[in-house]
């Protein structure tokens, strides 16, 4: 009969040893993926912040909206040519295609 329990016990100790094992592994394995939650978070909100500096929101669910531009903002975007330039489109023949859009 002793034999038997001994038996039992030795199975048993074998058994808690493995999930001992196995807590410890999958605690670490929490710890890890702590951390890397962790930087993802930290990495969303900069983006965040790089998306509002540029005028764009965020909601939770991950989709940007550009933020309301006042009526009377007005972009403009011009090209100045150097005076070389404009020489160069003096000594164009009057025939030349683009001399009529220049004068």
């Amino acid at each position: 009969m002793s034999g038997i329990i001994q038996s039992v016990r030795a199975v048993a100790d074998r058994r808690l040893q493995h999930e001992r094992r196995s807590r410890v592994a999958v605690e670490q394995e929490l710890a890890k993926f702590r951390v890397y939650c962790l930087a993802q978070d930290r990495e969303i909100a900069t983006l965040r912040g790089i998306l509002r500096k540029h005028g764009l929101t965020v909601d939770d669910d991950g989709v940007a909206a550009r933020a309301a531009i006042a009526a009377a903002t007005i972009s403009v975007v011009a090209e100045v040519n150097s005076s070389a330039d404009m020489a160069a489109v003096d000594q164009l023949p009057p025939d030349h295609p683009i001399a009529d859009t220049l004068a």
